[in-house]
Parts: C-alpha cells; sequence; structure tokens
C-alpha cells in the first residue's frame, strides 16, 4: 500500500480467523497517520511490514511472489491492491454514481483523478467501456510526474522517486498503465515486450498511434509542491473547504487542461487529516482534525521492518501464513 489500501484493508479482515493479512508498506514514505491506521491494530492475523524502500518496491515485490504460481495457489495467496481486477470493478461504482448524480444535458465532462498506480482512473476508463459518458479523464500527477510526461512526449522513462506531500500518488512504475496499453493495442507481444523493456532499460516509447489514441480520452498535468500547497489554502480560504494534498492535485492539474469543460469533477482521495501536519501548516485550523486520529495517535503501534528483499518477505509470510 502506498497509505490507504492498507487500512481499509486491515479493518476488513482483522480478526477474520480464516485469513491472514500482510500489509507492506514503504517504510519512512507515508504520513504518521496512514501508517497508525495500519500499525495500531491489534489483531493476531494482520501484519504491518515496512519495508526500506519505495512503494515501486514494495509492490515490485508482491509482483515477483505472485509470479511464483506454486507458492500462490499452494497457500491461497490474493492481492487486495489495484493489481487485483477486483480492486477495479469496485472503483467503476461511483464514476456511475457520481454521473447518475449530475446534471449533464449534453455537456462535456472531465474527470480529474490524482493517479500513482494508474487503478482508480482505469477503472473510469473501463466505465466508458461499458457505456458510460465521460468526455476526458485528467491524469493528475504530483512532482513523479512519469505518466505525465509520457503523454507529453510518448517517452516512459523511470526517474528516482520524490518524496512528497501527496504520498500515495509517490510511484514511477503504474501497474494498471501496463492494462491500458492492451486495451489500446490489443497486442500482448507489444505491450509483453514494452514491459521487458522497461525492466532492462528502465525506459521505453509509444509509437505515434498509441498516443494519439491516449489523448482523445486523457490529459495529463503534473503539480508542484508549491502549487498543491497553494490550492489548499485557496480552497479553505474561498469555501471554507479543507483538501488533502492528493485532492490539492487533482484540483490544480484540472485547473491546468488547456481545453475547458462544462463540468469538472475531482476526485478527493483522501481525508485530510490524514495529512494532519502538511494541512495544518497551510490552514492554521485543526478542526478538521477528528477524534478518531487524536485518539489514534496515543496509541501503540506494532510493525515488523524489513529489508526490501523478496525472500526476507517470502520467508516472513511463509513462517506466519
Amino acid at each position: 500500500t502506498s497509505g490507504d489500501t492498507g487500512a481499509a484493508a486491515i479493518e476488513g479482515f482483522k480478526d477474520i480467523k480464516s485469513a491472514k493479512i500482510f500489509i507492506l508498506h514503504p517504510y519512512n514514505k507515508i504520513s504518521e497517520v496512514q501508517r497508525k491506521f495500519m500499525t495500531t491494530v491489534k489483531s493476531g492475523n494482520v501484519f504491518n511490514l515496512a519495508i526500506k524502500g519505495s512503494f515501486d518496491d514494495c509492490q515490485n515485490i508482491i509482483k515477483k511472489i505472485f509470479s511464483d504460481d506454486y507458492y500462490k495457489k499452494s497457500n491461497y495467496l490474493t492481492a487486495i491492491n489495484s493489481i487485483n481486477w477486483s480492486r477495479i470493478m469496485c472503483q467503476m461504482v461511483y464514476y456511475f454514481y457520481t454521473m447518475s448524480r449530475l446534471e449533464t444535458n449534453g455537456k462535456k465532462v472531465l474527470f480529474s483523478v490524482p493517479t500513482g498506480n494508474f487503478g482508480d482512473i482505469l477503472a473510469g476508463y473501463i466505465s466508458t467501456k461499458m457505456g458510460l459518458k465521460i468526455d476526458m479523464f485528467n491524469i493528475a500527477t504530483n512532482e513523479n510526474d512519469i505518466l505525465t510526461r509520457t503523454l507529453m512526449s510518448g517517452k516512459h522513462e523511470l526517474r528516482k522517486v520524490k518524496e512528497t506531500s501527496s504520498p500515495s500518488i509517490d510511484i514511477q512504475i503504474s501497474s494498471n498503465f501496463e492494462r491500458l496499453l492492451y486495451d489500446i493495442t490489443k497486442n500482448t507481444d507489444y505491450v509483453n515486450n514494452l514491459m521487458a523493456e522497461l525492466k532492462e532499460t528502465g525506459k521505453y516509447t509509444l509509437e505515434e498511434k498509441e498516443l494519439s489514441k491516449m489523448r482523445e480520452t486523457f490529459c495529463s498535468y503534473s503539480v508542484s509542491e508549491k502549487e498543491a500547497g497553494e490550492i489548499i489554502k485557496e480552497t479553505f480560504r474561498k469555501y471554507g473547504i479543507i483538501v488533502d494534498p492528493h485532492t490539492a492535485v487533482g484540483l490544480v492539474s484540472a485547473n491546468k487542461c488547456e481545453k475547458k469543460y462544462d463540468l469538472q469533477v475531482t476526485l478527493s482521495t483522501a481525508h485530510p487529516a490524514k495529512f494532519k501536519d502538511t494541512v495544518f501548516d497551510l490552514i492554521d485550523n485543526e478542526k478538521f482534525i477528528t477524534d478518531k486520529v487524536h485518539n489514534i495517535m496515543k496509541l501503540e503501534e506494532d510493525m515488523i521492518i524489513l529489508d526490501n528483499d523478496i525472500d526476507i518477505v517470502k520467508n516472513f509470510i511463509t513462517e506466519n501464513i
């Protein structure tokens, strides 16, 4: 997890005797509140693993473990983040719900989605394949802007992950972007070759026809830390609404869109209290910090810190499964 999925999964699985849940998060790279929502849960079937690396490192470990088909099946493993297609299906629901609440009447609609692993925005895209009328999706990125750079130039090139105030999208390797590439090309060999090239060289270049196809449905703009902070202050000052740093990225990015749309929907992906220090420093108001957050800050944590090593993680799972 890059900060949010893990807490939700633990809440759903804690104390279930027939299941054990292992949550990997990047050590010291999510907010304190995000971490404590996971690590303060006391349950014998919950294991919080803090990996000395980035979210990409955590996800790479999981992908390698799941590529061992015998190990996966013999231990009845399943993923709970957007590697699992079921997660994408569940996220489609709120696109349909949102559109049912809007009076579109032929108006053009843009959805701006804070994007790291490309799962949430892919759910919206797949929804349009089922008949939902959304005109454009904005891939909102922070300073980890690999998807923005890809859509702008066609060059998909990994860079070092930057730590920002929106850690859930501090990602370079977006697993679900591969799914989009397949849907656009319907060519498994082409996509496999791109993924192999990315693994070997850290980059690949898309052909113009693929880029053109993507640009029919997607735009993308990156947001700096300063810009995200300014919109948090402005939104509070103008409307009395407090947004978290990820939502801020979505708002700023949408405002940068060259083409304007009649209706603009920005997905607010987290409660601001999860990033209380960042938000408080910007608006000097702590009323948004919930009682639940105040309470978990007092609780003891339980997590296991592990090196970024698949064998170490796999052995830990095997010993505790």
